[in-house]
């Protein structure tokens, strides 16, 4: 007797739950649309809302799975309303499996999640609500947030015997405690992620647990046993075809390869991951800092600088809120000091500063780059601030020591010596511009010289009221009033003739111009190509 629908796609959703934890995602995805497909045709928001949940139980990070989102989508449409844990399940996973494609819908699909969640009165539904509370707030809330939800998200899985959430809710508090420097509490938190890995016997499970004992052990200046651990972590996510098996091995390598401890096979092999990342994850800067990287320690300068400025391009700023963020601005300050660019540095400094005191931490807690301080005091230094360099590695020091972090500790000294090492630069003489009437007194170097007012001084004038600030051709231009203007060039600009102006740039101010138009178009088709929709239409705009 042939089987009803009812029972068929409970078994086909079943045999997906089976699959995909065995380590079979490709199989569990066709199963689980044939259960998808059953459901709608049944009109069954309850099997369509399981199905969506099972089909989109792994997330690779560096993707956007379209066709789980708009299944998600249908089912959160199904069970509007309904007020039950599997509501606020689906909420849940279509605001996690929604952070690259919907960030402006994320948060507020997560806080419906938990709102519902409490309703229900599931306490499953719920750890796994605020889970993906904390997910899509990701990189926005520091550890003393993170640290009180990662404590119910235990809490209720320990309450219910939900081993997957209790390992979730630890990784929540690892991340936490590293971010803290509370390094001998994050090892007490892995201890406990291994008991439960162990006793779920899930490839990915085991894969957390194997990754984060490579993080504790290098932090602890044991190198080979956490390139050891890197390299099974790799081998138990392969056989169970975990998504995103390979971009945390290469972030682990990264690390190691910093360390010296890599060989150059396995340095090549992490390149070889990188590449394909950069062109198509979202978490692209992340990715690209370590090519920049790699690129200067293997001598390849020019390249290095390449991707460097394409980084640097899409603006230090618009960095994403998001798991890899502050890490990514740690490596691309190794990158700046390296370049010896103190403008970028300055702004790296602004967008790490309100971070001091505490350690960088990249993704899942696959990487610990230290203590932020150690990168401000390198941006300092790189800006030409010493007092402010040597006082942010004092506390880098004092941080690394606490932790019980050899390597770190060490790195911070060394850096902290070449600080206190440094001749202090001589005392600057700046120029000094003083205008009475229609004529301008220069000072500089001890020299001082009368000239008529032209233009140019005016711009001249504003540039050294503003030392340290790129200040851009129009916005020179909108400082000044009407003047005598030439005939139009092929841009539109009028030649200066000289006194005051108006909307007229003389000949070097037009080449500025044409500069930044071509700079302008540049990254519009960078954008374009890597499909940056945002970037794209702030640039048309």
């Amino acid at each position: 007797m042939p089987l009803d629908l009812d029972r068929r796609c409970s078994l086909l959703i079943e045999l997906g739950r089976a699959l995909v934890r065995t380590g079979d995602p490709g199989s569990a995805r066709q199963v689980l649309d044939r259960a998808a497909t059953l459901a709608r045709r049944r009109g069954d928001a309850t099997a369509l809302g399981q199905a969506a949940l099972v089909r989109t139980d792994r997330l690779d990070f560096n993707e956007v799975d379209r066709e789980g989102l708009a299944l998600l989508e249908d089912a959160a449409a199904g069970l509007a309303g309904s007020d039950t844990g599997l509501e606020a399940r689906v909420l849940a996973r279509w605001a996690v499996t929604g952070y690259h494609a919907r960030p402006e819908q994320r948060g507020e699909l997560a806080d419906r999640a938990v709102a519902v969640a409490r309703s229900a009165g599931d306490s499953q539904a719920l750890g796994q609500a605020l889970s993906a509370r904390l997910y899509v707030r990701w990189g926005t809330e520091p550890a003393e947030v993170v640290r009180p939800v990662a404590d119910e998200i235990v809490a209720l899985a320990e309450a219910t015997g939900d081993r997957e959430r209790a390992v979730d809710g630890r990784l929540w508090r690892l991340i936490a405690l590293l971010e803290l420097g509370e390094l001998t509490e994050a090892e007490r938190e892995l201890h406990a992620v291994d008991r439960d890995a162990e006793a779920l016997r899930q490839p990915l499970y085991r894969l957390l647990a194997a990754s984060r004992r490579s993080t504790l052990a290098l932090l602890r200046g044991r190198p080979e046993e956490a390139l050891a651990h890197a390299k099974a972590a790799r081998q138990i996510g392969h056989r169970g075809n975990e998504p995103d098996t390979d971009a945390v091995y290469w972030g682990q390598a990264f690390v190691l390869w910093q360390e010296g401890a890599l060989s150059a096979e396995d340095r090549d092999e992490v390149e070889a991951i990188l590449r394909p990342l950069i062109a198509a994850s979202p978490l692209f800067a992340g990715h690209a800092v370590g090519l920049v990287l790699l690129c200067l320690g293997t001598g390849r300068a020019d390249e290095a600088r390449g991707h460097y400025d394409a980084i640097v391009r899409r603006g230090v700023g618009e960095l994403p809120h998001d798991m890899t963020r502050v890490w990514t601005l740690t490596q691309l300050a190794l990158a700046c000091v390296a370049f010896a660019d103190r403008a970028t540095a300055e702004l790296l400094y602004r967008e790490l500063v309100p971070l001091a005191g505490r350690c960088a931490v990249m993704a899942g807690a696959v990487v610990c780059s230290g203590a932020v301080d150690h990168y401000l005091g390198l941006l300092a230094g790189c800006a030409g601030r010493p007092d402010d360099a040597a006082g942010h590695l004092e506390r880098a020091v004092a941080l690394h020591a606490r932790m019980g972090a050899p390597s770190l500790l060490a790195r911070s000294r060394q850096a902290l010596t070449e600080v206190a090492a440094r001749p202090a630069a001589p005392p600057t003489d700046r120029p000094r511009l003083d205008r009475a009437g229609e004529l301008w007194t220069v000072r500089f170097a001890g020299r001082e010289s009368t000239v008529p007012d032209v233009v140019g001084l005016h711009y001249l004038a504003t540039l050294v009221a503003a030392p340290g600030r790129e200040v851009g051709a129009l916005d020179l231009v909108r400082m000044r009033g009407a003047a005598p203007r030439g005939k139009p060039d092929r841009d539109g600009l009028a030649a200066d003739r000289g006194g005051p102006v108006d909307e007229v740039l003389d000949a070097p101010a037009r080449a500025a111009y044409r500069a930044r138009l071509a700079e302008l178009a540049a990254e519009l088709d960078e954008a374009e190509q890597w499909n940056d929709s945002a970037r794209a239409a702030r640039l048309r705009a």
